[in-house]
């Protein structure tokens, strides 16, 4: 899958993790996606739950192994 963007937020933690991706996808155009990379489960639940809450899609949410995953988002129109 290609993405517009990746953003790489292993490290940090909620809130900010939605935070930083919510000013990721403001940048973006509608219909472009994100990849984000995380590894604090929290946030994993969260971001994915925060940006549906805010009309964008979530196209999937990867394990990619060590404890971190990645969350492709769709910018909403």
């Amino acid at each position: 899958m290609t993405v517009a963007r990746e953003i790489r937020l292993v490290g940090e933690v909620c809130p900010m993790t939605t935070v930083r991706t919510r000013l990721a996808l403001d940048e973006m155009a509608p219909g472009e996606d994100l990849a984000v990379e995380l590894d604090h489960l929290p946030a994993v639940a969260a971001v994915p739950a925060e940006m549906r809450a805010r009309g964008h899609s979530v196209l999937g949410v990867v394990p990619l192994g060590g404890g971190r995953y990645r969350v492709v988002l769709r910018k909403s129109p």
